[in-house]
């Protein structure tokens, strides 16, 4: 650009100018088709992460029966407990849940403040129609919107909600931006 204002009727440097801008807009349009790519990606990504949670939620109420069985004969519960401590902790990573424990060691999973699991039903989640950075929670047929704080699902939908969308909006207006200096700086070449 310095060379280009100090020359402007050289027409050695404004070719170069040209191939430099060209090069710049290929990348930039690499950059858009590569960040497109990740947002086709994501919902894959996120629907397996969704039934994960589906799945470990029927596993955490299914330790809760199990624990609910044993704590009623006086038998100790510490196997299922076990289970229930590890299909827990794979949970958080996913979603960041609240877990509180009963007298008799029957766990119940919020998430939100919304039910995942109480006793021996599991709700289930699913990706909500209406907000791409929530989750329904479906509980005896009532449907709760929730939006993930933290966990692995809460900072996808976060990325392909805000992030991915903020990123190209930047691009595009930095590609905009560019433009217009580099038709500014030509079009005073031409005169």
């Amino acid at each position: 650009f310095e060379a280009l204002s100090v020359r402007p009727q050289d027409s050695s440097v404004r070719l170069q100018l040209v191939n430099d801008a060209q090069r710049l807009a290929d990348r930039i349009q690499e950059t858009d088709a590569n960040l497109e790519s990740l947002s086709e990606q994501l919902p894959e990504e996120i629907d397996g992460r969704v039934k994960r949670v589906n799945e470990l939620l029927k596993a955490i109420a299914e330790t809760n029966r199990e624990i609910q069985r044993a704590e009623a004969t006086g038998a100790f519960a510490n196997e299922p407990i076990d289970r229930s401590n590890a299909l827990l902790t794979e949970l958080s990573k996913l979603v960041k849940v609240d877990v509180t424990e009963d007298q008799h060691r029957v766990r119940r999973v919020t998430l939100n403040g919304e039910i995942l699991v109480s006793g021996d039903r599991a709700s289930t989640v699913r990706v909500s129609d209406t907000r791409p950075e929530a989750l329904d929670i479906v509980c005896d047929g009532a449907v709760h919107e929730v939006v993930p704080a933290d966990g692995e699902i809460g900072t996808l939908l976060r990325f392909r909600a805000e992030v991915i969308p903020a990123i190209r909006e930047e691009l595009d207006q930095f590609a905009r931006g560019f433009m217009r200096l580099v038709n500014g700086i030509h079009s005073e070449g031409i005169g």
